[in-house]
């Protein structure tokens, strides 16, 4: 968070959607509660796990059922609105509970997903200001190629501050930039940056020499087994692969139900890149001391054999780091959290624990 500050004067809004990118949003929010006046999750189920150990403001990204309404006032949670149903229905809801809620309008500027168009902004701007108990706090977008398409993210930033132009109501919080923007486009920061990749020390794009990133997540586990098997031996499901010559296998207890080598779905065509990157070339996702240990056979869905023929060292009970993506990593897989090099807290299965007693409350 201190490096993004760094290139920016306007405010970041961490974003916390997905479980914050696998790193656990409830701890997460507890450690940003001091360091950031906004945050932000993708629904309200993810909000109200953070609330116990969050009471700051809170944006959530997808916009609520109607049935979900009156948490937004329990909770006091700021509201994404992005069509006049649920501007109708939301005022219904502030008038039924006798509160006043901050929410925030989403403009469709291109991305074809969510949001009023910029003429229907101002139509809604406008229906929010007869309703006593409903406040517009913030206005904003989310860019469709950000990384990729600098001149589809300029034409839709213009969209969006042509709107502003019209809608001159001082205290809204006007806001676009994702990662990708943050990083690209400083124009796009605005009054606040939606910050997601970045801040869990990766980026969506190539970046220059101001930037000192830092890894923020890593996954652990330990070789459960070590066994010798004799060269034309099958090694996991189907027999589909067997062994040429006689080797060492190790066993991890991480397989693809952790999320070991699960891919998003993508385009078609940047589904058969990544198909034929594989199949040219290896892709090493397990390491012990920095070694790329091969994986034997079809990854399990809870155990992984692996080639430790190279490496007599090795013994049962060996640390080993496993390369996967954060996002598709199993929350059944408990996080340990490192503040100074010491263990500040752990979160297994919903639940978070302190000196091994669960915790109501974390402060950092």
């Amino acid at each position: 968070l201190a490096e993004i500050k760094k290139h920016t004067a306007a405010k970041i809004c961490p974003v916390l959607k997905n479980d914050a990118y696998g790193h656990g949003a409830p701890v997460l929010a507890a450690f940003l509660a001091n360091r950031a006046s906004l945050l932000s999750v993708g629904t309200l189920e993810e909000a109200l796990a953070v609330r116990q150990f969050y009471c700051g403001d809170l944006l959530i990204l997808t916009p609520p059922t109607t049935g979900q309404l009156s948490l937004f006032f329990k909770y006091s949670l700021i509201p994404t609105v992005s069509s006049f149903p649920l501007l109708t229905a939301l005022s219904q809801a502030a008038e039924k509970s006798k509160r006043r809620l901050n929410f925030h309008l989403k403009v469709d500027t291109g991305l074809g997903r969510l949001g009023f168009s910029p003429q229907e902004t101002l139509q809604a701007a406008a229906e929010a200001e007869t309703h006593p108990y409903l406040k517009l706090s913030g206005v904003y977008t989310h860019f469709a190629a950000a990384a990729t398409n600098t001149a589809l993210t300029k034409k839709q930033l213009d969209l969006l501050l042509t709107l502003k132009a019209k809608l001159r109501q001082v205290e809204i919080i006007w806001h676009a930039a994702n990662s990708a923007a943050f990083a690209s486009l400083p124009a796009s920061h605005l009054d606040l940056a939606r910050i997601g990749t970045l801040l869990y020390g990766q980026a969506p794009l190539a970046l220059d020499n101001s930037w000192d990133l830092k890894e923020t997540w890593r996954l652990r586990t330990r070789l459960i087994q070590i066994k010798k098997l004799p060269k034309g031996r099958p090694v996991g499901y189907g027999h589909s692969f067997r062994l040429k010559k006689a080797a060492t296998v190790g066993i991890i207890p991480v397989g693809f139900g952790h999320g070991l080598a699960v891919e998003p779905q993508t385009s078609p065509r940047r589904h058969l890149k990544q198909v034929l990157s594989h199949a040219l070339r290896k892709h090493e996702i397990v390491f012990s001391k920095n070694r790329p240990l091969p994986i034997l056979g079809r990854i399990g869905m809870g155990l992984t054999c692996l080639d430790l023929t190279d490496f007599p060292d090795l013994a049962v009970n060996e640390p080993v780091t496993v390369l996967m993506r954060r996002v598709t990593a199993s929350q059944s897989i408990p996080k340990v959290y490192l503040v100074g090099g010491r263990v500040k807290c752990v979160s297994f299965l919903g639940k978070i624990y302190t000196k091994g007693k669960e915790a109501r409350r974390l402060a950092f």
